[in-house]
């Protein structure tokens, strides 16, 4: 699932991120979501540098709507930090499109 008003530009990057880290992956708009096959992460782009909790109104919404469907909800912005924002919720730099895991 991806939402946010960057999120055209995002589906690229993570498409590029995912080769050879995942087995198959499909991208859906948030409104698609719900019907999507299998395990689910939500990703929403901002364009600020901090993410903030009702940032992650529609990805707790989402996660209500799946339950154990719902594995990761993130939100991704322009700052440096990774934050916990409850249990399967982050704040992830931008930058973490690109770079690769350790």
């Amino acid at each position: 699932m991806l939402t946010g008003s960057a999120n055209v530009w995002a589906t690229l990057r993570i498409s590029e991120s995912l080769v050879g880290r995942a087995e198959r992956v499909a991208l859906w708009p948030s409104h698609r979501a719900s019907s999507a096959a299998g395990a689910v992460c939500g990703i929403e782009v901002k364009l600020g540098a901090t993410a903030r909790s009702h940032d992650f109104s529609a990805l707790r919404h989402l996660q209500s709507k799946l339950g154990p469907r719902f594995k990761l909800g993130a939100v991704v912005h322009t700052g440096a930090e990774t934050l916990p924002f409850g249990p399967s919720l982050w704040a992830l730099p931008v930058s973490t499109l690109w770079t690769p895991p350790d």
